[in-house]
């Protein structure tokens, strides 16, 4: 936990860098910019010690693997980009996506595959009007090696986000659409399997909690089935990160 605030941080300051500049003492108090959220989420399964990040030309901190940056505020919703480099080798990873946000929007950026360059989408958090309290999710399919898949909670088959193939930015558009689930708010195991019906990776007892967005994610590579720390690493599962925390 004390990592990833620190990487939270840090890239509150690059940001502030980015986007602020310096200011002058005894200024008046300026009005507060137009606003969005970012947060960055490494599903990046080769490098599990974790990849660096850069706003512009601002180094941000160290995102490890299968972690959330949290909410970012970030008041440059035009012009800035975003650089993911493999801290070891310094080779890019992600060169200079463009981040182009809209005021008071939440947004989402994942990192992932198992090549170089790596992959990378960008997707649209901003919260319905809806007063429902049950929990809100959506399912992305960033593994490596697997190509459409079915979700599963609570033993039942969740059919409007079943089928769901690879991501991509050209998908991106449907992939982001949050859907009201069909458990409430509450404990349930989450359970990923290929269209012929083989389990490939199950979460147990996760986190459906009310009044929340979440992605649920399944990450990693098929092709790692090896019994060593690093192939259970990097082997399929399922993740689940909360929109705006």
């Amino acid at each position: 936990m004390k990592k990833l605030v620190n990487l939270r941080n840090a890239c509150a300051v690059a940001l502030s860098v980015v986007l602020f500049g310096s200011c002058m003492k005894n200024e008046e108090p300026t009005p507060q910019p137009p606003t969005s959220f970012l947060s960055i989420i490494n599903a990046y399964s080769p490098l599990q010690t974790g990849i660096q990040l850069k706003f512009g030309d601002q180094t941000a901190g160290t995102l490890q693997y299968d972690r959330n940056s949290g909410a970012l505020p970030n008041t440059n919703l035009t012009d800035l980009t975003l650089t993911a480099i493999n801290q070891a080798t310094n080779q890019i990873l992600v060169d200079k996506a463009p981040v182009k946000t809209a005021e008071n929007k939440f947004y989402s950026a994942y990192i992932f595959g198992n090549t170089v360059p790596a992959k990378f989408i960008m997707l649209n958090d901003t919260p319905d009007q809806s007063t429902e309290t049950a929990p809100r999710i959506r399912f992305l399919n960033l593994a490596s090696g697997v190509e459409a898949v079915d979700l599963f909670i609570a033993g039942e088959k969740v059919t409007a986000l079943s089928n769901r193939v690879p991501e991509t930015q050209a998908n991106s558009s449907n992939s982001e659409k949050f859907i009201l689930s069909p458990k409430s708010g509450g404990a349930a195991d989450i359970i990923v399997k290929s269209l012929d019906g083989q389990e490939l990776a199950k979460l147990a007892s996760a986190d459906l909690r009310n009044n929340s967005y979440i992605s649920i994610v399944l990450l990693g590579d098929k092709a790692s089935t090896g019994d060593t720390p690093e192939a259970k690493a990097k082997a399929l599962k399922i993740s689940t990160f909360f929109s705006g925390q």
